[in-house]
This record gives structure tokens, C-alpha cells and sequence, in this order.
């Protein structure tokens, strides 16, 4: 089954983000998910929509993950089966969806990705907006997230000679894959490792499901009173870091890096790395590991190896 990849910007300049978001053409599209059918043409994967004129549209690989998703079906789970299989997974997904409509958003004439009734569409426009008033410095962005890198606000030395810049990442999703959420992002200068570590001891994250656009951003924005001391934690916390083992994680992180990876690697994640050595070690193996993956996966290994620090 060949389905459609949108494009990729990786740390681009806000005004190359901008100007591909104003020039995607959008249509949501409300329907009753029963009347929905994926279908194959030439290895092609389509959604046909019962609309009268009957349109159809490419599938790209977002809405299918996302469909697979709806019932908790990962999509590195059917990677064996056959495209008449994966066909009839889906349509039986459809068929089953809980609602009477669903919106589906439709991107330069491609089905993009599926929202349930009580989806709060937060574009990503509007996250850049509320970004810009802090400063941007670069933005990431594919079918599956938003991701965008303020300005430096601190620069600080947690250990001898390991300097790092200190900023914000603010999150989005248009196609259900994040919720709003800003986070510390630590940039450590000489490997150029990143994380990020919650801005407030709650960690809150503000989804896009029965609050209004309004109220979400709102909530977001005033997260930043709670910026500085929650720095300063994770700076105390990095630094005591060197002194403490790693090999109380064990098991368990290779579990929660499993539930971000795909199993066919992670059986090679950790090698070569000494359990017997430090939390600061695990914790940069993890970030250094982490520049290989798509930006997603990048992400939450990011907000992994922030979280260790923090634990």
C-alpha cells in the first residue's frame, strides 16, 4: 500500500514556514463515517467519500496512522499484513467510529487527516503568531506536529565546560498527533544535544478537545509564569545528575523508548552504552541517539531523556 508523505521543514526560518501555511489549500469536509470507504488502485491508497458526485481523494500516511490510531492499533503492528488486510482494517475502523459525522480535512486535494465532533482546531498559524511574541528562532514542522524553537533566553553551565542555551518549545498539531504544550528546550552547545522538561511541576498540556480555541491558548501562554524557577530545577537537577546511576532505570527505559520506537531498532538503542555509568550519561545518550529520528520521535525522546533528568 503506497500512501502520499507531506513535505518536511526541518529548523527553518519562520518566514519559509509561514509562507507554505498560507499557501496550502484546506477544506474539512463533515461526513458520516460509515460513508466512508478506503479503497487500492495501482498500490494506491484513496478515500472515497459517498458525497453524490462520489470524490476521491489520495490518502497520505498521517490519516491512515491516525485512522489506525482512533482504536489504538499502531501502525508498526500491521507492517506484515497485506494490503487487502490493512484495506479491511481500516474500513472496519470507519464503520465503527462512535459518530454520527466526523470532520475530515482534505490538503491540496489529499485526505490529510480525520477529527472527531469535539476536535478545537488550533492552527498552526496561530501558534506561530503567539510564538513570534517571544521570539523565534526556528521551526520544524511535518504531516504530524509543529514544533518551534524560541530565542535563547539563558545560557548556562550546569557542568565544567558543558555551556548550554536555554529556551522554549512551543507544540502543535493540526492532525491529532500533540496537544498544545510549552516546555523548556536545553540545547547543549558542543554535541548540539537537545531536550525539553516541563515549564511547571503539573506538566501541563492543553488538548484539542472540549475547550475553545480561546481558552486553550490562554491556558498555554500563562504556563510561562512558572518558567524561571522550573529552570532552575532542571539546571540543579542536571548538574547532580554526573553523580547518580543509570542503572536504576533499567528495565524500565527500555520500555518506555520501545513505546516511542519502532521494535525492529530498538534492540540496537542502547548498545554500547555502560548502564554502570551516570544519569547524565543515559541522558545524552538518549538526546544523541535522538537526531536520527523523524521530528516526532525526535521530540518525545527529547522529552524522555528531560524527564529522567527530572526523576
Amino acid at each position: 500500500m503506497q500512501t502520499i508523505q507531506g513535505q518536511i521543514l526541518n529548523l527553518k526560518q519562520p518566514n519559509e514556514v509561514i509562507s507554505y501555511l498560507k499557501q496550502l489549500e484546506r477544506k474539512v469536509i463533515t461526513a458520516d463515517p460509515k460513508r466512508l470507504k478506503i479503497f487500492i488502485d495501482q498500490e494506491q491508497a484513496y478515500l472515497l467519500m459517498d458525497e453524490g458526485l462520489k470524490p476521491v481523494y489520495p490518502i497520505r500516511k498521517v490519516f491512515l496512522i491516525k485512522l489506525l490510531k482512533w482504536f489504538n492499533i499502531s501502525y508498526d503492528s500491521i507492517s506484515h499484513l497485506s494490503d487487502e488486510i490493512i484495506t479491511a482494517i481500516c474500513n472496519e475502523n470507519l464503520s465503527n467510529i462512535n459518530h454520527k459525522e466526523i470532520n475530515v480535512t482534505i490538503e491540496n486535494g489529499e485526505a490529510l487527516t480525520l477529527n472527531s465532533p469535539n476536535y478545537t482546531r488550533i492552527s498552526d498559524l496561530d501558534i506561530i503568531e503567539i510564538a513570534d511574541k517571544i521570539g523565534i528562532s526556528k521551526i520544524s514542522r511535518d504531516d504530524y506536529f509543529l514544533r518551534i524553537f524560541t530565542k535563547k533566553k539563558l545560557e548556562v553551565a550546569p557542568l565544567v565546560n558543558d555551556v548550554c542555551g536555554f529556551g522554549f518549545n512551543i507544540v502543535n498539531s493540526e492532525t491529532g498527533f500533540s496537544p498544545v504544550k510549552l516546555e523548556h528546550f536545553i540545547l547543549r552547545y558542543w554535541c548540539t544535544n537537545g531536550a525539553t522538561a516541563p515549564i511547571s511541576i503539573q506538566n501541563e498540556v492543553y488538548f484539542h478537545y472540549k475547550s475553545s480555541k480561546e481558552n486553550i491558548l490562554k491556558l498555554a501562554i500563562g504556563s510561562l509564569n512558572n518558567a524561571d524557577s522550573s529552570r532552575q530545577l532542571f539546571i540543579r537537577k542536571l548538574k547532580e545528575s554526573a553523580d547518580q546511576e543509570s542503572i536504576k532505570y533499567f528495565p524500565d527505559i527500555i520500555f518506555r523508548v520501545n513505546s516511542i520506537l519502532s521494535q525492529s531498532y530498538n534492540n540496537s538503542f542502547f548498545n554500547g552504552f555502560d548502564k554502570r555509568s551516570s544519569k547524565y550519561n543515559l541522558f545524552n545518550h538518549i538526546t544523541d541517539k535522538a537526531k536520527k529520528f523523524d521530528l516526532l520521535k525526535r521530540y518525545k525522546l527529547e522529552q524522555l531523556a528531560g524527564n529522567i533528568i527530572l526523576n
